[in-house]
């Protein structure tokens, strides 16, 4: 707002329809990531300065929000400061993922919190290219960037494995885990003629299966499906539009909810989470 970073905070209540500040966050930011995890809501990262154009570094300072006690608590400092990076738990570990809007070799950085613990972080090998999406299934990380390959992570060996996709080095590529399956979903970079697609992975089979095509995703309103949450093992996808798309991996099909008051331009960038409770 103005170009400042904000601290303020507030929850929606579906019940009552209603929204009701919450307690300021330690640190006002902007550009950060969010995620809830055993019902709090943590979040990492971020800028000083609402405008990432500006080039304002990227800060290391975290927290997260208890309910329960209806406040902010501090938690260690990450080892690498970031903006907007990719996030995804598994067990009690929180894993935190590559950077935006910074040069260098933080872009390809990754570390993991331990939230039983919370004293300290611990780094994860690099990875070999800038992360656009990571999920998180079978107790394994899947990330994924303009290339031709995902990448996986292994807490296990605690090493990164590379497996092909279908997709082009041209495309932007967003993941979700629903059910027992990946999602893949890609949007053709630099054209709004580019018709978006998706594919399914099954760990089990190794094997990738097609999406059906979505007419929607060739509408300049659907452009960019900027950004997705699973309820009930059904993938909902927010675009740049007012209309919000929902894809059913059981029977494969795609359907359209009632349209959102207000299109949002840009969601992921102006929205750091969209979280079902």
């Amino acid at each position: 707002m103005d170009g400042r970073a904000i601290g303020s905070a507030e929850v929606f209540d579906p019940n009552t329809n209603s929204w009701t500040m919450l307690p300021d966050m330690g640190v006002a930011r902007c550009q950060a990531s969010a995620i809830r995890f055993e019902n709090k809501f943590f979040i990492f990262g971020g800028q000083e300065c609402a405008s990432y154009i500006r080039h304002h570094a990227p800060i290391s300072r975290c927290e997260y929000f208890d309910p329960g006690l209806g406040s902010w608590h501090e938690l260690p400092q990450m080892n690498v400061a970031r903006c907007a990076p990719c996030l995804a738990t598994i067990g009690e570990q929180i894993f935190v993922i590559g950077c935006r809007y910074a040069g260098g070799q933080a872009k390809k950085t990754a570390e993991c919190l331990e939230t039983s613990t919370a004293t300290s972080w611990t780094s994860l090998p690099n990875l070999t290219h800038l992360p656009d999406s990571v999920a998180a299934l079978s107790n394994r990380l899947y990330t994924t960037g303009r290339n031709r390959r995902l990448e996986i992570f292994d807490p296990d060996t605690w090493s990164w494995s590379t497996l092909r996709h279908p997709f082009s080095p041209r495309q932007c590529l967003n993941l979700v885990a629903a059910g027992s399956k990946l999602l893949m979903f890609a949007e053709s970079v630099g054209s709004r003629r580019d018709r978006s697609s998706g594919s399914i992975f099954d760990p089990a089979t190794n094997a990738w299966t097609n999406i059906p095509g979505n007419r929607n995703f060739n509408d300049s309103s659907h452009f960019l499906h900027k950004c997705q949450v699973v309820c009930s093992d059904k993938v909902y996808i927010f675009g740049d539009g007012s209309t919000v798309d929902v894809f059913d991996p059981a029977d494969n099909v795609w359907s359209s909810t009632d349209e959102v008051p207000l299109g949002r331009d840009w969601l992921e960038s102006e929205f750091p989470a969209v979280a079902v409770g």
